[in-house]
């Protein structure tokens, strides 16, 4: 037991210990992440996948960051999506700890490779389950990150989004990755 209490103050001291904030206005980030991605659609089951992403970053603010984001991802079901988004990124620069969230908006296009027909009641093929082709959509979503800076040059993390794809049928995405990026 007090090991335990020893070694949760400990973490908690070197946690919570003073350091210097690395964020800073006019930095530039570019980076790379790969992940988990996923297409939830109202009408069909989800699609899960690999997804990709590639991110450049301006620090407008030791607080805030502007950001554009390339994105892909395959589905093995059929589906690929691509897009880009921009938006505005609030930074908690905590230490070495960087975590952020924020607004995006932008557009993703899901295309639609594979559409298997529609069962009928007395055994015959219908119209396909969902249309072939390209879905361009608006988006708006909420990126999220928690990195880890090891040097002030490099962050490791963890990077996330949750977006809507407006229009009809109701879809949403969810990407979330291992994130590397540079800062100068």
């Amino acid at each position: 037991m007090r090991a335990r209490s020893a070694l949760l103050s400990a973490l908690f001291t070197i946690c919570s210990s003073p350091g210097a904030a690395w964020a800073d206005d006019g930095e530039w980030h570019v980076g790379v992440s790969v992940g988990y991605a996923s297409l939830l659609r109202s009408e069909q089951p989800s699609l899960d996948g690999v997804g990709t992403a590639l991110e450049l970053r301006y620090g407008l603010h030791e607080a805030l960051d502007a950001f554009v984001e390339l994105q892909g991802s395959g589905h093995p079901e059929g589906a690929l999506s691509y897009g880009a988004t921009g938006g505005i990124l609030y930074v908690l620069d905590v230490t070495r700890f960087v975590p952020s969230f924020g607004l995006a908006a932008g557009v993703v296009d899901v295309v639609t490779e594979s559409c298997p027909p529609t069962v009928l009641e007395d055994g015959s093929e219908g119209p396909p389950v969902s249309a072939c082709g390209h879905s361009l959509r608006p988006s708006l979503g909420v990126p999220f990150s928690f990195d880890y800076r090891l040097v002030p040059e490099l962050l490791v993390g963890l990077h996330g989004r949750y977006a809507f794809l407006l229009g009809s049928p109701a879809t949403s995405q969810l990407y979330l990755g291992a994130h590397a990026g540079l800062v100068f």
